[in-house]
């Protein structure tokens, strides 16, 4: 080997090694500032009238400290003289990286602490933006809705008996300066966002996700496991609770919120009940301002308007009523006849028309055993969802975070649902595999059918955050290619680093989970996991619509009890083809042959006169010689090819001629301006001068290239990648 070489080699690696351990350095740095001070998670800091038997709870917002709640301070003084007001305080920096589960139960058991040594008459909560989550959150913990209280994924979910004060009436209000009902998303932009903030947001999610910090602000994203479960907890406390029992909730809303938008701030579905108030002039970062910092006459009269609004909020039952009246009326249950609902789910590259084909058997079957009650078939699409994106682990928990905001919003529309089936097939069923494993406030999913899944081998459906399923049934087909290799990889280390939340279950099936028992796993297949193995056909085979497909998953849905015996589908065979059995073993060794190819073939068109002339001089050879069949077949082969790399030379050079005449035309107009301002006399324009070089010559048209051979290669690789990501 040239010494040259072994110098390149070590250089680069050298440089490579240094970029990875200041990148991993830099994380760890980034990590460890976010950490700081999350020791004293919560602190409730007295105020106010401390001897009072009313208790008010200031929660402020995110990137705050409870000096910019003053305002919020002195109005709660001026208008309540009687209340105790505790200031909350909790770690909510830019970077954050607190639990937003741990800090909602922290209040929560604060306020308890605080409930039995005073025995208040009443609690009320204030919150601003998050806080108004964090609030919300820590009121159903104290009812008993703990199940996320262990926010750790795959925790079981924990059970306490709910406290009094939650139970009683005791608290009788949240007032919520714009809150964030719904969560923050970048997916669509507030009417008094710019484009540039949202830049900003959507750049700055980036940053937070890079470096590892920022899980505060994150949990609190539309569709997350910390809003999903708040949104569902709520409704479900709601629904037990006795109307007199129920807290007040009073919601300002600014006018040009730039943050939230209207409709996810309001929540409609979710809470019907709240009381909106609207505030002119304000947006999300001014509502909480009634004095302090605001310049110019209008802004103060539009702080001295919200103040007036802040305390009406907090005024007696008199004027609750007349903000009630004045409330914008929000929508009702669709159909409280509903009782059951079937969610059916499509998967990537798909547009999901087929989704509609299992409406009419679930309903028949459906209409067998219930008479006067109704059946909901819900077909939601999140668009087609390329192969490329759905390698990215960010990309699959989008998908997943819009599916729980479109689950919830089913539960709030009908208030009797009590079961929720599911039909899914590949990308769908990691959709729900998700679901279940993070969001333990999902209680109502009964039956689940798996079509293509993409679900590990080793999923664990003897899992207690699964107890409320009643039984999985995984069709697998015999040719699904698709499964077998891609999704396949992340089943074999190290590639499990990457995730390990994809897998080939949709064509080598489910098996025993890591530290199961094998009796548990008999017990659990026999009763609960029933697979096909195999349909024949690929990876849409299950779900084609004939006849015995779809009675056999309605089957499966539907009826009653799980039979021991199963209906299958007619095209059931006991083996998958060997080929696509063998390579989803070596699934590495596909992704390697595939990696090969891509950067050969970017090599070749960074260097396309190598190839060209290779070809010319086989060809010659082949031509030459003998031309038995199998060389006659091959000279066709490579005669293509050549023809190919002619067309693509040609293409290249036109395009390079064109930017050259272009570029040269554009230096001829200054150069001609900069004449006429001096006055000197004007030369030809030379857009049809040639370029150096000889444009004729096809198999040498790199000759008169004006780019290196690396933007080639770059512009290859990001064409390929832009590929994979949209299609």
């Amino acid at each position: 080997m040239k010494p040259g070489i072994i110098y390149s080699l070590r250089h680069w690696t050298i440089v490579i090694g240094t970029a990875l351990v200041l990148g991993f350095g830099s994380r760890e740095v980034f990590q460890w500032i976010a950490t700081t001070g999350l020791k004293d998670l919560v602190t409730l800091l007295p105020g106010g009238n401390v001897s009072g038997t009313n208790l008010i709870v200031v929660v402020h917002g995110y990137n705050q400290t409870t000096n910019d709640m003053a305002d919020v301070r002195r109005a709660i003084m001026s208008s309540r003289p009687d209340a105790e007001i505790n200031m909350m305080k909790y770690p909510a920096g830019i970077c954050s990286n607190a639990d937003c589960f741990n800090i909602a139960s922290n209040l929560c058991e604060q306020i308890n602490q605080r409930y039995l040594s005073k025995h208040y008459n009443s609690i009320e909560f204030v919150g601003y933006s998050m806080g108004a989550l964090l609030a919300r959150k820590a009121y159903l913990y104290a009812c008993g809705k703990t199940e996320d209280m262990d926010s750790a994924t795959d925790a079981a979910p924990r059970t306490r008996a709910a406290y009094a004060w939650a139970t009683n009436g005791t608290v009788k209000r949240f007032v919520l300066l714009a809150g964030m009902n719904r969560g923050w998303t970048t997916r669509s932009r507030p009417n008094g966002m710019s484009m540039s903030h949202q830049f900003e947001f959507t750049v700055g999610k980036l940053i937070v996700w890079a470096t590892g910090t920022g899980r505060l602000i994150r949990q609190c994203e539309q569709g997350e496991p910390f809003v999903a479960n708040l949104r569902m907890q709520w409704l479900e406390a709601n629904r037990e609770m006795p109307p007199p029992q129920r807290p007040t909730v009073i919601q300002l809303l600014g006018d040009t919120d730039d943050i939230v938008s209207t409709d996810d701030s309001r929540d409609a579905n979710v809470a019907r009940d709240f009381i909106w108030v609207q505030l002119t002039g304000t947006g999300h970062a001014n509502v909480y301002k009634f004095r302090t910092g605001l310049k110019g006459d209008e802004a103060k009269q539009f702080g001295l308007a919200r103040e007036r609004k802040f305390i009406e909020a907090l005024g007696d039952e008199q004027i609750i009523q007349r903000l009630m009246r004045a409330s914008p009326r929000t929508p009702k249950a669709d159909d409280e006849d509903v009782i059951e609902a079937v969610i059916v789910l499509h998967g990537i590259r798909d547009f999901g028309e087929w989704t509609s084909e299992f409406e009419d058997e679930l309903q028949r079957r459906f209409m067998q055993l219930h008479q006067n009650k109704k059946l909901c078939i819900y077909r939601p699409k999140y668009g087609y969802f390329p192969m490329g994106r759905f390698l990215l682990w960010p990309e699959r928990q989008k998908k997943v975070r819009w599916f729980m905001d479109e689950l919830t919003e089913l539960q709030a529309r009908y208030p009797n649902m009590k079961r929720l089936n599911f039909i899914g097939h590949s990308n769908g069923t990691y959709i729900l595999a998700s679901v279940l494993r993070k969001y333990k406030a999902v209680k109502t999913i009964k039956r689940v059918v798996f079509a293509g899944s993409v679900v590990p081998q080793r999923f664990n459906w003897g899992s207690p955050l699964i107890s409320g399923v009643e039984g999985v049934r995984n069709y697998a087909g015999s040719k699904d290619w698709v499964v077998a290799w891609f999704p396949r990889l992340f089943e074999i280390w190290p590639f499990t680093q990457f995730g390990g939340d994809i897998g080939s279950a949709g064509f080598n099936g489910f098996t025993i989970p890591d530290r199961m028992p094998l009796a548990s796993w008999t017990r659990l297949t026999n009763d609960f996991l029933r697979q096909t193995i195999f349909v024949k056909g690929g990876h849409g085979t299950a779900i084609t619509p004939e006849a015995d497909k779809l009675r056999s998953i309605a089957s499966f849905v539907m009826d009653p009890e799980i039979p021991q015996i199963l209906q299958e589908p007619d095209n059931v065979v006991p083996h998958p083809s060997r080929v696509i059995a063998a390579l989803s073993w070596a699934a590495p060794l596909v992704w390697f042959i595939i990696l090969v190819l891509l950067v050969s073939l970017g090599l070749l068109i960074s260097t396309p006169q190598a190839l060209p002339n290779r070809l010319k001089n086989t060809i010659t050879t082949l031509r030459a010689g003998n031309l038995t069949p199998p060389r006659h077949g091959l000279l066709y082969i490579l005669e293509a090819f050549a023809v190919c790399f002619g067309a693509l030379g040609w293409f290249v050079e036109s395009l390079e001629m064109l930017v050259w005449r272009l570029a040269r035309m554009s230096w001829w107009m200054v150069r001609s301006a900069v004449r006429l301002i001096i006055r000197k006399p004007l030369t030809p324009c030379p857009i049809w001068r040639s370029p150096p070089g000889d444009a004729s010559v096809r198999w040498n048209w790199l000759q008169v290239s004006i780019a290196p051979k690396a933007i080639y290669l770059a512009a290859y690789f990001i064409a390929i990648i832009y590929v994979l990501l949209q299609f």
